[in-house]
């Protein structure tokens, strides 16, 4: 029983860790620190890349979003190949999600989804893009299908 509280424990500082880790990321980049805002995410994502191991359900959103966060430093650093690929895994993850639960899940997975489709048109991956807006028209589909309530910015997202 001692161990149990123990491992909890430490997978909940671990959590920790890996939140305040993401947000350093992004407020360095904010300040104009990309090699330690892009450090600080690789760590981030190391720890959460453990966590999914322990549980993906409670925490493969954490991990999508850090390599999304990833993506989108990537590639205003000018490295499309390797922010096209961290995109691609947090899509990867947010539909093995969605398919457990859509409605919690799909938010995120929509920007996911519009910020490849940016990466692959800038890239000139036109067929890549093509399969990625097929994703967002059958979401939309589904939205309008079920009368989902989403916000005017991800309705723009899915246009």
């Amino acid at each position: 029983h001692g161990v149990w509280i123990s491992v909890a424990a430490y997978v909940k500082r671990q959590q920790t860790l890996a939140n305040v880790l993401h947000n350093t990321s992004i407020h360095l980049a904010d300040i104009g620190d990309r090699e330690f805002g892009l450090k600080s995410i690789q760590l981030a994502i190391e720890m959460r890349e453990f966590l999914v191991k322990q549980n993906f359900t409670i925490f493969g959103s954490g991990l999508a979003d850090s390599l999304h966060t990833r993506a989108i430093k990537l590639f205003e650093s000018g490295e499309s190949d390797a922010a096209i690929k961290d995109s691609q895994q947090s899509v990867n993850i947010h539909e093995q999600l969605a398919k457990e639960n859509f409605l919690i899940y799909i938010p995120n997975h929509i920007v996911c989804l519009q910020f490849l489709f940016h990466c692959l048109v800038k890239c000139d991956q036109i067929e890549d893009a093509e399969e990625v807006k097929k994703k967002l028209q059958i979401i939309k589909q589904r939205v309008s299908d079920e009368k989902i309530q989403i916000s005017a910015s991800l309705a723009r997202l899915l246009e």
